[in-house]
């Protein structure tokens, strides 16, 4: 090789060599941050309260995971109004009917809480499914939250009827116990519940078989009674049944109440937003019974603390129309607890009154 194709080579190694390196010390380009999600998700997430300045995710995901045909899924969410003005559900959108929504149809001021409550019914599909849900929240800014379900409906798992709903209950009452069929018709020889997950308080569950045709179909029935110290409010409990199925060990059967209080205090929280030191401002707040029975009442509130009741009728009535007042005596938050006492005995009914005075 002469020089000059000797000079040639070497500057082409050199080149390539410098081209090489300049690759190598090039920094990689770093991922860039998904963009957040619509604010009106953080109703749906948890503690947000306690941090506001938390990002929300683009879509909020819940997994049923794998259930019988038939079962209505049951998710019951708290949301919790993180802003400094009222907001309330607007409007809800689903991708399919498989998905309900129970929104809460009252207002909710700053730091507010409600249940939102969700089905998907695994009657409507089979196999692995997943559909969104929309909610909109208002009215003086509007934003959408994105909630996306997800679920598998097997088809050799039977759950009839979908889910063990006692509806409406008076709190303290025996109810009947309800019954749900459970049905095998798959390919594992001896397929059976082996045993019965520590139910969820309030609840008592029995699993017996019921008819076995041959090795590979078998039913049960699952039998769940309410018991009657079950706690107020909206019920939303998962039932687990261990199998000796190695896919699938474990299956999960919903239960639904409304297991209404005897006296509800609507509402039990009274927010004053804004009140000047030394100014009165009043609420009018519902003491109802809920089984139609006559009642008196009586409030243990301290004066002191700015906040008086008035209005309380003397004789028994199934309704009562209360005042709360508020005169605030020092800048600052403030949040008070009204106990209310009927003549049907019981624990005291708890009012809430808070708020911030200026």
């Amino acid at each position: 090789m002469n020089r000059l194709a000797r000079t040639s080579f070497l500057l082409a190694v050199a080149l390539t060599a410098g081209v090489g390196t300049a690759h190598a010390q090039r920094p990689k380009a770093q991922p860039s941050a998904p963009p957040p999600g619509p604010w009106a998700n953080k109703f749906f997430m948890t503690d947000v309260e306690r941090s506001t300045n938390q990002p929300a995710p683009r879509v909020l995901v819940h997994d049923f995971g794998t259930v019988p045909f038939g079962t209505v899924c049951v998710e019951k969410f708290t949301l919790t109004n993180p802003y400094d003005v009222p907001m309330q559900v607007l409007d809800v959108r689903v991708e399919c009917g498989c998905l309900k929504a129970f929104p809460p149809t009252k207002v909710l001021q700053a730091n507010e809480s409600a249940e939102f409550a969700v089905t998907m019914d695994a009657g409507k599909f089979k196999g692995a499914n997943a559909k969104k849900l929309f909610v909109a929240f208002g009215p003086n800014y509007v934003s959408t939250a994105e909630l996306e379900f997800r679920a598998t409906s097997r088809e050799d798992v039977t759950l009839s009827p979908g889910r063990v709903d006692f509806g409406i209950v008076p709190q303290g009452t025996k109810t009947k116990p309800r019954t749900v069929t459970l049905k095998y018709e798959g390919r594992q020889k001896d397929w059976k519940v082996t045993d019965i997950v520590k139910p969820p308080a309030g609840l008592v569950v029995e699993c017996q078989e019921a008819s076995r045709g041959s090795p590979f179909a078998v039913t049960y029935d699952v039998t769940v009674t309410l018991q009657d110290d079950a706690s107020a409010g909206l019920l939303a409990a998962t039932v687990e049944l261990k199998t000796n199925d190695p896919t699938t060990p474990l299956l999960k059967v919903n239960v639904g109440a409304m297991v209404v209080p005897p006296v509800a205090v609507i509402p039990d929280k009274v927010t004053f937003r804004g009140l000047p030191v030394g100014t009165e401002r009043e609420y009018k707040v519902l003491v109802r019974g809920s089984g139609g029975e006559t009642f008196t009442l009586t409030a243990d509130v301290s004066e002191a603390a700015g906040v008086r009741v008035e209005g309380i009728l003397p004789a028994p009535s199934s309704l009562h129309v209360i005042t709360v007042k508020c005169l605030p005596k020092a800048a600052g938050p403030f949040r008070h607890e009204v106990k209310l006492r009927t003549s049907l005995g019981g624990p005291p009914l708890v009012l809430v009154v808070e708020g911030e005075a200026e």
